[in-house]
């Protein structure tokens, strides 16, 4: 459910992009969506497995430095960036 009000808030934003009331609900969802799954990793490795299949979901760590990541989840046909400070 979490997934779906992601994908429509994420084509939202493409038609308005200036909207930044929205992707800052969009961010916090998909926050709260990153934490459920690091969660269900650590406890069940193969519920955690089949879910990231069932909703086509990939984690890709893309550009690592001393001080800096960059995370691209891929839901669908939308992606979503997030540079997170270590």
């Amino acid at each position: 459910m979490l997934s779906r009000r992601i994908d429509e808030l994420a084509s939202h934003l493409k038609k308005n992009p200036k909207d930044n009331h929205s992707r800052r609900g969009l961010l916090q969802m998909v926050s709260d969506r990153r934490a459920h799954m690091k969660y269900l990793e650590g406890k069940n490795v193969r519920r955690y497995n089949a879910l990231t299949k069932k909703l086509g979901l990939k984690k890709y760590l893309q550009k690592k430095s001393d001080h800096l990541s960059l995370l691209l989840f891929r839901f669908g046909s939308s992606s979503i960036e997030f540079i997170l400070f270590l």
